[in-house]
């Protein structure tokens, strides 16, 4: 902001007002400061898990920072504080923080998947494609 603009002083609101809406300066601010924030643009990942164990996260190179911690396993509720607690000091500093509920982006179930599992889902889709279809046609007869 001017020096200028920074020592401006209005005897009403409507003379601010009036100055806000009519001049270059006055306009200058108003969209300074009803401008809605830039976001930045999110960063696509794609994380994959083999049916062995292994882990792998795909990201263009330098735009991720990924920690990747592997929870112990609790059988006792009792036991799953404490877990929760482990498992945010394994992240680190940088990444514990990130291990709260409203922070999680995705979540699913893995599961070991074979190619005939991947056939019948496969054949489980042209079925109902096939279903669909018919249903679609039948008001033309």
């Amino acid at each position: 902001m001017s020096k200028a603009r920074s020592q401006l002083r209005f005897p009403s609101t409507k003379a601010l007002c009036n100055w806000l809406r009519q001049t270059a300066d006055g306009k200058a601010v108003l969209a300074e400061v009803t401008a809605k924030p830039k976001r930045k643009p999110r960063t696509p990942m794609l994380v994959v898990l083999h049916s062995d164990g292994w882990v792998e996260c795909f990201a263009i190179k330098g735009t991720a920072d990924v920690k990747i911690v592997h929870r112990i396993h609790i059988t006792d509720a009792e036991d799953a504080v404490a877990a929760e607690v482990y498992t945010g000091r394994l992240a680190g500093k940088k990444h514990e923080p990130l291990y709260w509920l409203p922070n999680r982006v995705a979540e699913g179930v893995c599961k070991r998947v074979t190619a005939e599992d991947e056939r019948e889902w496969l054949a489980y889709r042209r079925v109902l494609r096939a279903v669909r279809g018919l249903r679609e046609h039948e008001g033309d007869e």
